[in-house]
């Protein structure tokens, strides 16, 4: 068992025989692992409230919280563990989502240059070779809503792909004036529709990144901690599959 950092007395350590254990775990989702903390520590699971800036707290502190009157710091565990906050994690995902909008924009501006100027078209047809293309083939997400959310990107990033082919037909017949109505068309249907996804996004991020706030209690001592969701996987599955469990220990 490796020790991971301390934080007012608390320990955390990771364990990869949670099955083999006899007490109770609340079981708790944090990014792709699964973090199992003994349910006797757990006072109180709610929706994370705003907190309190502590001055010169370390990083891995968000803050502090009034629960029952009393105050109640927060530790922010993917800090402690060396992972990216939650927060973090997803404005880099929609800073990444708004270069890919961006590209698209790109990409019809030069189809549309390319008519203009007789000169053959460079970019990739394929909507699964352009960068957006290959993130979406291989992104992977436990939600629904944003699983959900992220199928209606298929079919006009297609279309505006298939787009290329066309405009570049018309053009090579030389009819240019057709070759530009399509590209205009274009960004008024199909390229509009596709940006209003990508703009769309942030919201789903910020409705379905809604951290859990654990107030863990031994004795006198209270402590904090964010999670991602809860899991409702069950150790003997875990286990079997090899997923990073964490266990939450007071350091005795």
């Amino acid at each position: 068992m490796c020790r991971l950092p301390r934080w007012q007395g608390f320990a955390f350590r990771k364990d990869r025989h949670v099955a083999q254990q006899i007490s109770p775990w609340v079981l708790l989702r944090l990014g792709a692992n699964v973090l199992a903390i003994e349910s006797a520590l757990v006072r109180d699971m709610l929706i994370l409230p705003a907190c309190v800036p502590i001055p010169l707290s370390g990083p891995d502190v968000r803050g502090m919280v009034t629960l029952r009157n009393q105050a109640v710091p927060v530790v922010d565990l993917r800090r402690a563990l060396g992972m990216p906050s939650l927060q973090d994690e997803q404005q880099a995902l929609i800073a990444t989502l708004a270069e890919r909008a961006e590209d698209h924009k790109r990409w019809v501006a030069e189809l549309d240059e390319a008519v203009t100027e007789r000169r053959p078209f460079t970019l990739t047809l394929d909507p699964h070779a352009c960068k957006f293309g290959k993130w979406y083939d291989s992104f992977k997400t436990s939600s629904i809503v944003l699983e959900g959310h992220l199928k209606r990107f298929d079919a006009p990033h297609k279309a505006i792909h298939a787009l290329g082919e066309q405009v570049m037909t018309l053009a090579r017949a030389g009819k240019d004036a057709d070759a530009h109505a399509l590209v205009a068309q274009a960004r008024q249907t199909t390229l509009a529709s596709l940006l209003q996804l990508f703009a769309q996004t942030p919201q789903i991020f910020e409705e379905m990144n809604r951290e859990m706030l654990l107030v863990l209690r031994d004795g006198q001592q209270m402590l904090g901690i964010t999670a991602d969701s809860r899991s409702e996987e069950h150790t003997s599955e875990l286990q079997s599959r090899l997923h990073l469990v964490c266990r939450l220990l007071l350091e005795k």
